[in-house]
């Protein structure tokens, strides 16, 4: 787990679509708290538990609703209506630079990826690589 004392966490769950985990689709609720509660429990200071979708962020879908009472240090933060920036992506092959929430990449914020272990029809597994699918803003 990284150091995480005295910063600010961003965790992206899996909750590209409304429906339960038991889909197969979308991050299980009870890793999201695990995750959190560890972080917390490192000295993290604030935690944001990030995720958008065209519609927006389906956290009552996945049942990730709860993290809005669970605890004032934690906020749930749908990532379509914060600010842009243009993050240089070094080696990067097909992309040399893109626009991400700027959130993802600020100094003093360490960046969790909690996907959901499942296939997909283009790869054996895809781990938490399809999870960062949603990262990049769509919109620019």
């Amino acid at each position: 787990f990284p150091a995480v004392a005295g910063r600010i966490v961003a965790i992206k769950p899996n909750l590209m679509m409304p429906g339960a985990a038991a889909s197969g689709a979308t991050t299980d609720p009870e890793v999201t708290p695990a995750v959190v509660d560890r972080a917390l429990t490192g000295g993290a200071i604030r935690v944001f538990v990030t995720e958008t979708a065209p519609p927006g962020a389906h956290f009552a879908a996945t049942g990730h609703d709860h993290f809005a009472t669970y605890d004032p240090r934690v906020r749930l933060i749908d990532v379509k209506d914060l600010p842009v920036v243009l993050a240089a992506v070094p080696g990067g092959g097909a992309y040399k630079a893109i626009f991400v929430p700027d959130l993802y990449v600020r100094n003093d914020i360490v960046f969790m990826s909690v996907g959901k272990l499942k296939r997909h029809d283009h790869a054996v597994v895809t781990l938490s690589v399809k999870n960062l699918f949603g990262v990049p803003a769509g919109n620019r």
